[in-house]
């Protein structure tokens, strides 16, 4: 059985993965058919160009590409981050950072007016006849709405 060699080996990736050889040229920055044309003549590759497949496509384990031992993958955690990646990975965390301080608002608003409307209904001296949260949670059989934890009132009015 022959060996394949290195663009042999880049070639079967590219074939398991769904890569044209044209979009594979075009992302490694290789002229338009020149790994055809490598391939084809049973050339070889320049270590530069290999550096290029490596950086874009860094779930191949090098050690695959140049010598055929296997795996073909790099194993998850050993597959270096691309800066393309990061860069996506940073912008969701400033994301996400947002809508945790958007959510911190509107928790802080939600837990005012919870006081409010609670101490309005406790100073009017009818308590729980006059706190809408009371009213709600004696519909479900609960007492006053004071007596209950947060997670057993948010059940108590969603009932």
């Amino acid at each position: 059985m022959k060996t394949k060699n290195t663009l042999q080996r880049i070639k079967e990736y590219l074939e398991i993965e769904g890569i044209t050889i044209r979009s594979f040229e075009q992302s490694v920055g290789m002229s338009n058919g020149s790994f055809a044309s490598q391939l084809r003549n049973n050339k070889t590759i320049g270590v530069d160009k290999l550096e290029n497949i490596l950086q874009v496509y860094s779930k191949l384990n090098p050690d695959w590409l140049l010598t055929g031992n296997e795996p073909m993958l790099r194993a998850h955690e050993d597959i270096p981050p691309t800066p393309a990646h990061i860069s996506i990975l940073l912008q969701e965390v400033e994301r996400l950072k947002e809508e945790v301080k958007d959510l911190k608002k509107k928790e802080m608003m939600l837990l005012d007016m919870n006081k409010a409307l609670v101490d309005r209904a406790l100073s009017s001296g009818s308590d729980a006849e006059a706190c809408p949260f009371c009213v709600a949670v004696s519909k479900s059989g609960y007492g006053k709405c004071t007596d209950l934890s947060a997670a057993e009132f948010l059940a108590a009015i969603s009932a």
